[in-house]
């Protein structure tokens, strides 16, 4: 009995056909195509959790990679200059940044160690 009859492992080789090309897919981030194949699994699987998880995934990933296109084709002839600018500008905030702290760790300090008013005076 628990040996499964050609008509019941028949239906599963299609699944699997798809479920590997969709990890291929996945693999070479075509998401749309995978995208695709998890529609092709949940008609043959409708219950099929890895289309299900990966769907709405595939869903928003191809969205945001549209829209970082778009953005992308925008910025394409300006973008290398401003770059290299952005990340020089960066780099002299963050160093004055941490002088800024150090002044008012010491003063802090100092205040904290000035104002302990001792217990007794209560």
């Amino acid at each position: 009995s628990m040996k499964m009859t050609d008509e019941q492992v028949a239906p599963l080789a299609p699944e699997l056909q798809l479920k590997q090309q969709f990890l291929l897919k996945l693999a070479s981030k075509d998401y749309e195509a995978a995208l695709q194949l998890t529609q092709e699994i949940l008609k043959i699987d409708p219950h099929n959790p890895e289309a299900r998880e990966f769907q709405p995934l595939l869903f928003r990933r191809i969205q945001r990679l549209a829209m970082e296109a778009r953005e992308q084709a925008e910025y394409e002839k300006e973008e290398e200059e401003t770059e290299e600018e952005e990340e020089e500008e960066e780099e002299e905030e963050e160093g004055e940044d941490e002088e800024e702290d150090n002044e008012n760790d010491e003063a802090t300090t100092t205040t904290t160690t000035t104002t302990v008013t001792p217990s007794e005076s209560e």
